[in-house]
C-alpha cells in the first residue's frame, strides 16, 4: 500500500470529508488554513514539507484530523531540530502532541547537559513543576554537585514564589541533601529560610544531617536521595601504577584515576555494599618485612573519599571477600607461612569483626560467590595442594557443608553466581614439574549440586580479579603461565552467551588487582578521565 493509498484510505476510515461536497461553510475550531493545507496534500500527495513556521499548525490539524502518519513524520522533523538550546521547548512541544521519539531525546539532552542549559539563559525557569521532577528523580542527570541542584530549584521558585513554593517540598525530595558536604548543608541549604519553614523540606535536611553524623552505618542508611546519580555500574580497582584507584566507565571504555587509597598493600580484597567498596587485607608494601595487615577501608564514591574502618581480628592476603548486602565475610587465607580457615564477619553498624564458623580446610587463593543468602567456595591451594573442593556457608546458620567438586582442581581463579548457576573461570593447576593455566570455564547447578563443563580454549589467566555486570563478568590484567607475563587487558566473559570480549586495557601490565562495581558519579568519570 503507497502512502498516498494509506492516507486517503485513513480518512475515509476515519470520517474525515475531504471534498466537503453538499455543504457551502465548514468550521474547523483551532485549525489554521496553513495545517489544514498542508493536510489535505498530505492526504493526497502522501507528501508533507514541516518547516519552523508552519509545524505547529500542521501538527494541530494532523492531531484534530486523526493523522497519525503526519504526527509521526513532524516528530521526525522536529528530532532533527532539537538540540541543548531547545531541548526544553522541544519536550514541552512533545508532551503537548505525544511525541514519544521527541520526548526522549529532548529529555536526554537536557539530562546530560541541564547545568549547561540552566546556566546559558533561563529556560529552565519555563519548566513545570511535574516535568522538573521528572529531571531531578532521573539518575542520568549530570550535575556538578546536587548543591548546585539544590541552588537552581531554588531559583526556579523565586521566578514565581506564590504559585511554586507549595511544589517546593516535592521537588526538594528528589534533590539528594545527604549528598552535599556537611559544611555545604550547614552554610547553604539550612541557611535558607524556605528549608526550616517548610516541615517537609525540614525534614529532608535533618535526614541528611543525620546521614552525615553516622558515617560507619552509611552503608545501611540507604534510600534514593543517598544514590549516586548514575545509570550504569563501572569497574573500580585498586593500583595498577602509580597512579593510584582508577574507574573504567564500561559504556565509554573511558579511564578516571580516583581519590588515592591509603592502604597500601598488594594481595588485598574488595567487596562492596550498597556502592561502597571496602579494602582489606593484603601484604604491607612499605614496611620493613613486608608484614600481613588486617587494615580495612571504605572507598565512597558519592564522594570520592575513603575512611578507616574496624581492622579484621585475623590479617591476611589470598584470601577471599564476599558480601551479602549487609556485611561482608573475610574466609581463609595466608598469613605467617600457613594457610587459614578462620572466618569473620564484618558488622557494619557495629563497625566490628565477629568470628565466624571456620571452614574445614585451610586454604588461600579460593574464589567465592553469593547465592541464596550461601556463600560458596571454590579450589584454592592448601596443605595437599590445589584443590577442587567445594564449600557452602548458610549465614543463617552458621555452618558449612561440602558440596559436589569441580572437574579441574585450580586456584587464583574467578568466580561469580548468575541467576542459580555458579561459573569458574580461569585459575591455574600444577604437576611435579610445573604450574600450567587452565583454558575452561565450569558451570555450578545450585538446585542439583553438580558442576558441567561450559567451554574449553578460554584465555588462560590466573591471578584475576572480577566482578560481575548484568550476565557479563569482568576481569582485570592477570597472569599466564605460557609465557610467564602479566596482562593488560581488561576482559568480558558474557557467562549466558558463552563469549568473551577485550573492553579495554590497563595502562602497564597488572596482575592480582581487585576490583568491583560500582556507581559511580558520571561528573567525576567525566571530569577526570585520563
Amino acid at each position: 500500500m503507497t502512502p498516498t493509498s494509506a492516507t486517503l484510505e485513513h480518512a475515509c476510515s476515519t470520517g474525515v470529508d475531504l471534498s466537503f461536497s453538499g455543504q457551502d461553510e465548514i468550521t474547523l475550531k483551532g485549525i489554521t488554513s496553513v495545517g489544514l493545507k498542508a493536510i489535505i496534500e498530505f492526504a493526497y500527495s502522501g507528501q508533507l514539507q514541516p518547516t519552523s513556521k508552519n509545524i505547529i499548525d500542521i501538527l494541530v490539524a494532523a492531531t484534530h484530523l486523526q493523522f497519525p502518519e503526519a504526527i509521526v513524520l513532524c516528530g521526525r522533523y522536529l528530532s532533527y531540530s532539537t538540540n541543548s538550546k531547545n531541548a526544553i521547548d522541544m519536550y514541552m512541544l512533545a508532551e503537548q502532541f505525544n511525541l514519544t521519539p521527541l520526548l526522549e531525546k529532548a529529555l536526554e539532552l537536557i539530562l546530560y547537559q541541564f547545568e549547561e542549559i540552566a546556566a546559558e539563559k533561563d529556560d529552565f525557569l519555563k519548566m513545570s513543576p511535574t516535568m522538573f521532577a521528572k529531571v531531578l528523580q532521573d539518575n542520568r542527570l549530570r550535575i556538578s554537585s546536587e548543591l548546585k541542584l539544590f541552588e537552581l530549584v531554588l531559583k526556579w521558585m523565586n521566578h514565581e514564589k506564590e504559585e511554586r513554593e507549595p511544589h517546593l517540598a516535592m521537588l526538594m525530595t528528589h534533590v539528594r541533601l545527604p549528598l552535599i558536604q556537611p559544611l555545604q548543608l550547614v552554610e547553604k541549604v539550612m541557611a535558607e529560610p524556605v528549608m526550616k519553614e517548610n516541615e517537609k523540606c525540614l525534614e529532608l535536611v535533618l535526614e541528611a544531617n543525620t546521614y552525615h553524623m553516622l558515617p560507619k552505618k552509611q552503608p545501611i542508611m540507604q534510600n534514593i536521595r543517598t544514590t549516586v546519580r548514575s545509570d550504569t555500574p563501572s569497574i573500580v580497582m585498586l593500583d595498577t601504577d602509580d597512579e593510584g584507584p582508577r574507574v573504567l566507565d564500561i559504556m565509554s571504555s573511558s579511564w578516571a584515576t580516583l581519590q588515592t587509597s591509603p592502604l597500601d598493600t598488594f594481595h588485598a580484597q574488595v567487596c562492596a555494599i550498597n556502592n561502597y567498596m571496602y579494602v582489606c587485607g593484603g601484604i604491607e608494601l612499605y614496611s620493613t618485612n613486608n608484614p600481613v595487615s588486617g587494615r580495612s577501608y571504605r572507598y565512597d564514591p558519592r564522594f570520592d573519599s575513603w575512611t578507616k574502618v574496624s581492622s579484621m581480628q585475623v590479617p591476611r592476603h589470598h584470601f577471599t571477600l564476599v558480601s551479602d548486602g549487609n556485611s561482608l565475610f573475610a574466609i581463609g587465607g595466608h598469613c605467617s607461612g600457613s594457610y587459614k580457615n578462620a572466618v569473620e564477619q564484618y558488622v557494619v553498624d557495629k563497625d566490628e569483626w565477629i568470628p565466624k564458623a571456620s571452614v574445614d580446610v585451610k586454604l588461600s587463593a579460593a574464589a567465592s560467590a553469593l547465592h541464596d543468602e550461601k556463600i560458596y567456595i571454590s579450589g584454592g591451594q592448601t596443605d595437599r595442594g590445589i584443590s577442587r573442593c567445594v564449600w557452602s556457608y548458610d549465614i543463617n546458620q552458621d555452618r558449612w557443608t561440602g558440596k559436589d567438586s569441580l572437574r579441574q582442581p585450580r586456584m587464583d581463579h574467578a568466580m561469580c553466581c548468575y541467576r542459580d548457576n555458579l561459573y569458574v573461570v580461569g585459575g591455574y593447576d600444577k604437576n611435579i614439574i610445573k604450574a600450567f593455566d587452565i583454558d575452561t570455564v565450569e558451570c555450578y547447578d545450585t538446585k542439583n549440586n553438580q558442576w558441567s563443563l561450559v567451554s574449553e580454549g578460554c584465555p588462560r589467566l590466573s591471578g584475576i580479579s572480577s566482578c560481575l555486570i548484568g550476565s557479563r563478568l569482568y576481569m582485570v590484567g592477570g597472569f599466564s603461565y605460557d609465557d610467564n607475563k602479566k596482562r593488560k587487558e581488561v576482559m568480558s566473559y558474557d557467562v549466558q552467551n558463552d563469549e568473551w570480549h577485550v573492553v579495554a586495557r590497563l595502562h602497564t601490565p597488572a596482575m592480582s588487582v581487585p576490583c568491583c562495581a560500582l556507581f559511580v558519579p558520571k561528573n567525576l568519570v567525566c571530569s577526570s578521565t585520563v
